[in-house]
């Protein structure tokens, strides 16, 4: 699960995460520290991709793709 912003109300830079929830509910944190995070997807290496910095105020042109590799 990919978490935009955590812990406010509105769209926060560097509070963002992405979670694993097993069938039994239970939640891992697999990246955190990440700036308005808009995607993610598994590439055919196994590694996570999510795009960082997908929206804000500007400058422009800062987005991101990150490579995750989840344990």
């Amino acid at each position: 699960m990919l978490e935009n912003t955590t812990g406010k109300p509105g769209p926060t830079p560097g509070t963002g995460k992405v979670l694993r929830i097993d069938h039994s509910g239970t939640v891992q944190e697999i990246a955190s520290g990440l700036s308005l995070p808009t995607a993610m997807t598994f590439g055919p290496d196994g590694n996570l991709y999510v795009s960082n910095v997908g929206f804000g105020p500007p400058p422009v042109g800062l987005g991101q793709v990150v490579k995750i590799e989840v344990p």
